[in-house]
């Protein structure tokens, strides 16, 4: 919004009299907000007003705080409506928080600073939506990135009148900056061990101090908020044959939990009952060495759902499925902490920049299960027209084998970091050439060069690919770095599920919620910037030799996150 054409501020929705607040929530050191996802997103795909889903948002956040649920907290008759005064939608609300930011930098009322939008933007060479964040950032020191997150915490915080611990999610961090000490435990920083005070912090890290050989873990005594989590830490040197661990949820006392292990010459997913490295089951191991064994290296472990993965700098390096529900997610189990061993005169890497917090959720921005056919939502393009067929399946029967046929939503979605899914229908055929897939990262106006099409995760009855289409390659195609033209694979169940998620320039291919693929494709060819997701098919079945006609998908849909 360019507030110079409006001579004032736009007014922040407001709640109505007798709002219940949410209290404020004293935080302790390393906490980090987060913002709420996309809320604009989830108005837009459910059609459910954003006021509404921000009173919701407030109602959660004071449950949460008190622990009252919300059917004793809030009776039915008492819940307020809430105005959506002069109309300002949630994406004028980030240009509000650029406001407010401003205005808490210079001293000036946002009142007085709004006079001043178009000299402050004619003199910084930036529109006058966009300038607030840069001019506080150059007086103040502060990063954009933290100056954004913070200007939005502000506006939603003014325009709800509530505290923003409101905000989903929670990020605990512990750079183990402090005197040299035994154990990790200090003020603001709330670490249970398991045995005796090891790790420790020296020269500003967390290792071993101890001579005597053994596997010491820690906890960090802050539970995240949700069942999804992340913990992490960067090496301070190099892994060696004694082993680094990441554990997840896990109660408070090291009871039952996920933990992961790694060393040089390998990376393994298993589950325990204690911190000491007894009870140790082996649930999934890699069966090579990580990718990398160096210092300064990001790990990462995810349990996202039943499904537990092992990131050494954004690349999987072993996944678990927990099918028989070994481990049971809950409140009493969302302790995250970190371990090292030592093995004869041997220690794990020294550890530093430890992390642990909440996954937040995909926002679905876009859905269709095909019960009708193809609509004005769906753009077409390529060599022919996808259409829904009499089982209501997306079909691609009786299109080209090239050049390739695809249906993009027609809008794009709201963010770089996108997932898209589909369900897999084999309708009867066991196709060797003709695929499917699903697609994101696309700019149709674009097409036909080089990764305009977006990046395919693509699949036949017994090979599977993760791909983006360049008219100069030798095959027409480039498949993602770190993955062969054409993977084998068994064919997909009937009814399997598909997904790709793209985050920075690594893509992630899944079946039933396990990884199969994962590659990275140059940001100069498949900018991360690209918005549209949608659907590819083609139909070799035409073409001698070509065999079947393709598999058919259901019940699409798409995220940001």
């Amino acid at each position: 919004m360019d507030f110079s054409t409006t001579g004032r501020p736009p007014r922040i929705p407001q709640v109505l009299s007798r709002r219940p607040k949410v209290p404020t929530v004293t935080l302790p050191k390393g906490m980090v907000l987060r913002l709420p996802p996309r809320i604009e997103a989830v108005s837009e795909s459910t059609g459910v007003s954003l006021a509404d889903i921000k009173a919701v948002m407030l109602l959660l956040a004071e449950s949460q705080a008190t622990g009252v649920s919300l059917a004793d907290m809030f009776p039915i008759q008492t819940l307020e409506a809430v105005s959506t005064s002069d109309g300002v939608t949630w994406a004028d609300v980030d240009r509000i928080g650029d406001l407010i930011a401003l205005s808490t930098a210079t001293g000036l009322s946002t009142a007085e600073l709004v006079p001043l939008l178009p000299a402050l933007s004619e003199a910084i060479g930036e529109s006058s939506v966009d300038f607030g964040i840069s001019v506080t950032s150059t007086s103040s020191g502060t990063s954009l990135a933290d100056i954004t997150k913070q200007g939005l915490l502000t506006a939603l915080s003014v325009s709800e009148g509530v505290s923003s611990a409101m905000v989903s999610g929670v990020s605990y961090t512990d750079p183990f900056t402090a005197a040299n000490q035994a154990g990790l435990n200090r003020t603001g920083y709330p670490w249970l061990h398991a045995n005796g005070t090891q790790p420790s912090i020296s020269s500003n890290v967390a290792a071993l101090t101890t001579a005597t050989a053994g596997t010491y873990m820690a906890l960090f005594n802050a539970p995240v908020s949700t069942d999804d989590m992340r913990v992490g830490f960067t090496t301070a040197s190099a892994l060696t044959a004694a082993g680094n661990y990441m554990i997840v949820r896990s109660p408070s006392n090291f009871g039952l939990h996920v933990v992961a292990v790694i060393w040089n010459g390998g990376v393994t997913i298993g589950t325990e009952t204690s911190g000491t490295g007894t009870g140790f089951v082996t649930r999934a191991q890699r069966g090579s060495a990580p990718t990398t064994t160096a210092s300064g290296v990001a790990w990462k472990f995810e349990a996202v759902g039943n499904v537990y993965t092992v990131y050494a700098n954004g690349t999987a390096q072993v996944s678990w499925t927990d099918n028989t529900n070994v481990i049971t997610p809950g409140p009493s189990n969302r302790s995250g902490g970190i371990g090292i061993a030592r093995s004869g005169s041997t220690n794990g890497a020294s550890a530093d920049n430890f992390v642990v917090e909440d996954i937040p959720a995909p926002v679905l921005v876009a859905s269709d299960n095909f019960d009708t056919a193809l609509g004005s939502n769906w753009i077409s393009k390529g060599g022919g027209q996808l259409y829904v067929n009499g089982q209501g399946y997306v079909s691609g029967v009786g299109t080209p084998s090239e050049p390739m046929s695809y249906i993009f939503w027609k809008n794009p979605v709201p963010g770089d970091s996108q997932i898209v899914e589909a369900t897999v229908r084999w309708n009867g055929n066991d196709p060797g050439h003709s695929a499917a897939a699903v697609v994101l990262r696309a700019n149709p106006a674009n097409m036909p060069s080089a990764g305009a099409s977006g990046v395919q995760f693509w699949f036949v009855n017994n090979l599977m690919g993760i791909l983006y289409e360049d008219p100069n390659a030798p095959n027409g195609f480039v498949p993602a770095t770190g993955t062969s033209d054409y993977v084998s694979t068994t064919k997909f169940p009937e009814g399997a599920r598909i997904r790709l998620r793209a985050d920075g320039n690594t893509y992630t291919a899944y079946m039933n919620g396990a990884i199969v693929l994962q590659g990275t494709v140059p940001t100069s060819v498949v900018p991360t910037s690209n918005r549209y997701v949608g659907i590819m098919i083609q139909d070799d079945s035409g073409v001698s030799g070509g065999g079947q006609p393709p598999a058919c998908l259901d019940n699409w849909a798409a995220y940001v996150f």
